[in-house]
């Protein structure tokens, strides 16, 4: 996608190796080709864990390439969301509101 000079909106990650994320796809230079494909105003969603060994080392990967990034956990498991890439960090009234519109009726 990078050398066809490709932008995407919207990037997910999610790979598992029975362990964890193999380790070459959580290092700094893989999340700067992604980030290279990502459109202006575009995310990164990628799903991980929050019981990792990693986790330590992870997130300020992630903050070295993406900056800021909102981490989404759930109390009764490890997973855990990471949405990087957007230019502005959503308040927590702006996430209410979309969560309402989006809750069924």
């Amino acid at each position: 996608a990078a050398l066809k000079k490709q932008q995407f909106d919207w990037i997910i990650l999610d790979a598992f190796n029975g362990d964890y994320i193999p380790e070459h796809l959580l290092t700094k230079e893989f999340f700067e080709e992604i980030k290279s494909v990502l459109a202006e105003g575009g995310i990164v969603a990628a799903n991980t864990f929050s019981s990792s060994k990693l986790y330590e080392h992870e997130s300020p990967t992630y903050h070295a390439v993406f900056g800021d990034f909102i981490n989404v956990t759930a109390n009764n498991n490890s997973n855990r969301i990471i949405l990087a890439g957007y230019s502005d960090i959503p308040t927590e009234q702006q996430i209410a509101q979309r969560v309402t519109q989006l809750a069924p009726l």
